[in-house]
């Protein structure tokens, strides 16, 4: 039987009654198993983690979430059979989130007509559809207090269908309305009388509303909950020509409506499909008005032909037929849902479809009940489970909230009689591997690209290669692996340091051989790469390739690896001097000594040594220099020529584009790495890496109103305020000359005026202040939103100054310093204000006019929460619950900003903001490290704060504590010079730009000073003297000098992210049984004291 369950319940129910004594005894037997996935190159198990969330349950459908993040699913209690049951309303709770309920099913509302089909929540309401026969009703009801507590019946819409009726009622939908809070809009099918004839009769409505419906529809009704009892009106045929729409959904950001039906069967043969079951949509801005008509009965796509019959009507934006080679079955669709934004590229934008196939059977029985996924873009869909799954029996509902995909088995055994046979399971995304990470072990290395190779010109999976997820393991897959490739561990090899003069010499040989080396063929390479180092080097205890793992496929050298083994060169100090003293100088500037005495304070320094990125990092603005990107080239290893077979490796041919013709900046750079194993060439290396690095966007991003920003919104005075957008819809009325923003350069706030304007109801949205910055590529990552507002001024009862994270669709949230004295967290949807349990607001009396508050908005792992930092007042700091959100987690893009409104009261107010902060990737991050005086710059105002304090217990972030230990130390130093930048923005400024030739002699000055230095200084510890030059570099005449000295004194930072792979011995570490050093260094405290040195 090909319908879904709504289709054949009347034809099966007497069957079933006489076969349910063989099911119940079966049904003890039955239990759930691991999902099966599909055969898809989009699709990789390893992306997911997959568990029962809850079995043993009574027919289980449709699914919400609610405000604590529990679930709220609806069942139906057998009395013999599904379809004469009661329907109940049960939450289950995973508090431990490991994807299983955590106890059994807390019932919160019994006693509904059974055959509950859909459950849908807003606010404190709950909808309910039962479509028992002759008990087809949606019934409305009132949530508790809490999550946990139970409901309250408040009326029901009734329907009266005439017997023999073919379909009936089965799915809805719902949202808010917009700018009437309160009210919402419910979507519900009446499907159609016949098989495959038009409808004739009507259906009755009564209870909340009356009227007469049409078969083969969908209707809209207006709920207003703004009194005692919901209010039922407006109803209204939104579409015809549906035979049984049985699962819909309105996708959030578009406000479409997409809803699935299911196609005719063939008359007189049942279990064979006569027209395909449709996934449809109608757009939001044709919701009401004209009724689209869909076709129903006259045009239909035909089954497995895919010919369109008939040519009247809406056509659907996918018919599903038979897929693939095997012509695998998926019919009768029932619930459909949006896919989680965070699902891996490939299953994230497009819509989930239940199939329930071949009713009263199940596993390997029932060959028509995959979980089928459509992607959007692609115009393509994939069966996502396997119809031959051997636990499932019929798929019926489909929730996507946050990372995860919940979805109900209404029967595992396939009976309609037995109790206790539904099973609920939740997919839930796992975190994202490194791009080239094929085997998940957390480095990207040659067994990776030993499994791209394996799979070249290939359909797969990322664990097949294809780190793009375009479904194809090709040459832009080798890219990704390229870029992100990781040396073997050869910072714990020791290697004797080349001298100063050695390292000249090897830069110039380098530059010869790499003029030489394009005139080599690739086959006499080898030997050649092997003599140049061991005549050159002292040691070759770091030349060991095959010790590192390296492959040659078939006796050919791999693209971009001779030069790729470099990397590592760039820890000896030596090396960094010559790639220090290349860096450009930023300007000059004067600072007093009097503010500038590090080695004054006393700081302490470990081992002598500073970390080391710091000063190699801030190479990467030589990057925007053509001329360096010239003598980058020159330096580039050849890829084109070569005796490399084009069948195992054409990356050209993949397509790599270069864009206005130049190579991204990582990746001349990526190539080189595996060169770092030849510890002769490392100074070559650190100048080349140096030339090509490109800066990074920066992240946190940081408006400090320190200077105009140029081409973003102007303020008054015609100044870029650093603000790149507004709220959608908002703003429209205002000037290009913002009268409503003020940049005050000294010291650096941006001044804001109310307007008398309100996100709530869409009042004055025209002279709306809601100034953002437009970040795209978010999709589920971390975040921290934050603002420093001084002097605090919201006196009246509707004022509020707020950060705003939006959605392209106008979704909103609030974070606001509100009302005068409270904080409020409000959520606002296309506009409307919208309070259910995600709202939040403290008493009066949260913090006094005049405070000095940093505000801040954070989503971390899912779950948003604001919290505030009274800089005046700490006793009064604190945070909201933090809370899911799915509502806005669904895009990918989000507008971050602030809204400034006087809202209901006359009187316009100021507000000063010190600086405004995102940072993406981390919720811990709403302030800059070092910002002592948090105005958003780290400068000597910050170091005066740390020195004032140096030493001071107790100690307060304020206080220059940067590292939280309550005491002011020279770990805090260390944060703040890490983080210390000069007082211009160099990258506003335009720098000449330094010739190859100045370059050279830039370079060549710089090994001789690194000579001269390391005499001189000889035994001196290193960070003391560092710290008392640093101030130096605001000076350009001393730059050069100032780089080669900090870069000698100056050892590798710990790496980010830090991993133990285990492939090799890590000396100076805990060691195993058989005395290997294990890479752990530590203990946790009064643990292993009876453990040997060798632990066994």
């Amino acid at each position: 039987m090909r319908r879904s369950y709504p289709t054949c319940w009347v034809r099966w129910s007497i069957a079933l009654a006489a076969l349910a004594m063989t099911f119940i005894s079966c049904a003890g037997a039955a239990r759930a198993q691991p999902l099966m996935f599909g055969d898809s190159p989009f699709i990789d198990p390893l992306d997911f983690r997959v568990t029962t969330y809850r079995s043993g349950l009574n027919f289980p459908t449709s699914m919400q979430t609610l405000g604590d993040g529990s679930l709220l699913v609806a069942t139906s209690n057998p009395n013999g059979s599904l379809f004469n049951s009661t329907g109940a309303l049960v939450r289950l709770v995973d508090a431990n989130s490991d994807g299983v309920a955590d106890a059994a099913p807390q019932t919160l509302y019994n006693g509904l007509p059974g055959v509950v089909t859909s459950v849908r929540r807003e606010g404190s309401l709950v909808f309910a559809t039962s479509s028992q026969s002759g008990s087809q009703r949606i019934s409305l009801l009132r949530t508790g207090a809490t999550a946990a507590d139970p409901y309250s019946l408040l009326g029901s819409l009734n329907f009266s269908f005439p017997a023999g009726w073919e379909h009936s009622t089965y799915t809805m939908t719902t949202r808010p309305v917009a700018g009437s809070p309160g009210d919402y809009e419910l979507y519900f099918n009446i499907g159609s009388q016949f098989n495959n004839l038009a409808t004739t009769g009507t259906v009755g409505l009564s209870g909340l509303a009356s009227g007469t419906l049409a078969g083969d529809s969908i209707y809209r009704v207006r709920v207003s909950d703004t009194g005692p009892a919901p209010v039922v009106s407006n109803l209204e045929q939104i579409a015809s020509g549906l035979r049984n729409a049985a699962g819909m959904v309105i996708q959030p950001n578009s406000g479409a409506l997409y809803f699935e039906d299911n196609g005719i069967d063939t008359p007189g043969n049942l279990s064979e499909a006569f027209s395909a079951d449709e996934l449809n949509v109608i757009a939001a801005g044709d919701l009401g008005g004209a009724v689209e008509n869909f076709g129903f009965p006259d045009t239909y796509i035909q089954y497995r032909t895919g010919a369109q019959i008939g040519n009247t009507g809406v056509a659907p934006i996918v018919a599903f037929q038979p897929l693939g080679p095997t012509q695998s079955e998926s019919e009768g669709p029932v619930e459909i849902g949006l896919s989680p934004a965070a699902f891996p590229g490939g299953l994230n934008n497009g819509m989930f479809v239940a199939f329930h196939g071949e009713s009263g059977k199940a596993g390997l029985a029932n060959g028509e009940n995959p979980l089928v996924y459509y992607d959007f873009a692609r115009n393509e869909y994939l069966h996502f489970i396997s119809n031959d799954d051997p636990s499932v029996g019929s798929w019926n509902g489909v929730l996507s909230s946050g990372n995860s995909l919940f979805l109900t088995d209404l029967t595992s055994t396939g009976s309609f009689s037995a109790p206790g046979t539904g099973v609920i399971y939740q997919i839930q995304a796992l975190p994202a591997p490194i791009p080239g990470d094929a085997n998940r072990d957390g480095k990207v290395s040659g067994a990776d690209y030993t499994v791209w190779a394996d799979h070249f010109h290939q359909p797969g999976n990322f664990s097949k290669g294809d780190f793009n997820r375009d479904g194809t393991v090709s040459g832009a897959d080798y890219t990704l692996w390229a870029d992100h490739f990781t040396p073997a561990a050869s910072a714990a090899i020791p290697v004797p340091e080349p001298g100063a003069g050695l390292l000249l010499i090897v830069g110039c040989a380098g530059m010869i051989v790499s003029a030489l080396y394009r005139r080599w063929s690739h086959s006499s390479f080898a030997p050649a790469q092997l003599w140049l180092c061991r005549t050159l080097s002292k040691s070759i205890s770091s030349f060991a390739p095959a010790q590192q793992g390296l492959e040659v496929a078939a006796g050919r050298m791999r693209e971009r690896r001779p030069r790729a083994l470099l990397h590592h060169f760039a820890q000896f100090s030596a090396c960094r001097a010559l790639s220090a003293a290349l860096r450009w100088p930023r300007g000059a500037r004067r600072w007093s000594h009097s503010s500038f005495a590090p080695a004054q304070q006393g700081e302490k320094v470990a081992a002598g040594r500073m970390r080391g990125r710091q000063t190699r990092d801030s190479l990467g603005r030589l990057s925007q220099f053509s001329a360096c990107r010239a003598l980058s080239a020159a330096l580039r290893w050849p890829r084109g020529a070569g005796r490399w077979s084009h069948s195992s490796f054409a990356p050209a041919q993949q397509g790599e584009k270069v864009a206005a013709g130049r190579m991204r900046g990582r990746r001349p750079r990526a190539p080189l790495q595996h060169l770092s194993q030849f510890s002769v060439c490392r100074a070559l290396l650190c100048v080349a890496m140096s030339l090509v690095t490109s800066l990074a966007a920066a992240n946190p991003l940081v408006l400090d109103f320190g200077a105009p920003v140029p081409g973003t919104i102007l303020d008054a005075a015609g100044n870029g305020t650093g603000f790149t957008h507004r709220l959608p819809r908002t703003g429209a009325d205002i000037p290009t000359n913002d009268p409503y923003l003020d940049v005050t350069t000294t010291p650096g706030l941006l001044r804001t005026t109310s307007t008398a304007s309100n996100l709530n109801f869409h009042v004055n949205l025209g002279i709306a202040v809601t100034p953002a910055l437009y970040v795209t590529g978010v999709g589920a990552q971390d975040f921290a939103v934050s603002m420093m507002v001084r002097d605090i001024q919201v006196p009246n009862a509707s004022d509020q100054l707020s950060i705003v994270a939006g959605a392209p669709n106008n979704d909103t949230l609030r974070v606001s310093l509100h009302n005068g004295e409270t904080y409020f967290f409000s959520r606002n949807w296309s506009g409307t204000s919208y309070h259910d349990d995600n709202t939040f607001a403290t008493g009066h009396g949260a913090f006094a006019p005049g405070d000095d508050v940093l505000l801040s908005l954070t989503r971390r792992g899912g779950l948003w929460q604001m919290a505030w930092e009274n800089i005046t007042n700490p006793a009064a700091n604190g945070q909201s619950p933090a809370v899911p959100l799915p509502w806005l987690d669904a895009t990918p893009d989000y507008y971050f900003g602030i809204s400034h409104a006087n809202a209901a009261s006359q009187t316009q107010m100021q507000n000063q903001l010190d600086y405004f902060l995102v940072n993406v990737g981390s919720a811990d991050v709403t302030k800059l490290a070092g910002d002592a005086s948090l105005d958003g710059r780290v400068s000597g105002a910050d170091y005066t704060i740390w020195a004032d304090h140096f030493k001071a217990t107790g100690a307060t972030w304020g206080q220059g504590d940067f590292t939280g230990d309550g005491i002011v130390s020279g770990a805090d130093y260390t944060v703040w010079a890490d983080h210390f930048t000069p007082a211009a923005a160099s990258a506003a400024i335009p720098v000449p730009e330094p010739a190859a030739a100045q370059l050279l002699l830039v370079g060549c000055a710089g090994m001789v000073a690194g000579a001269l230095y390391r005499r001189a200084v000889g035994r001196m510890t290193g960070r003391p003297i560092r710290a008392l030059l640093q101030h130096l570099s605001q000076f350009s005449v001393c730059r050069v000098l100032l780089c080669v000295a900090m870069s000698l004194v100056t050892s590798l930072a710990g790496a980010t992210p830090l991993v133990l792979d285990f492939g090799a011995p890590v000396p100076g570490t805990i060691l195993d049984a058989a005395g290997t050093g294990t890479g752990f260094t530590h203990r946790l405290p009064r643990t292993g004291a009876d453990i040997p040195a060798n632990n066994p």
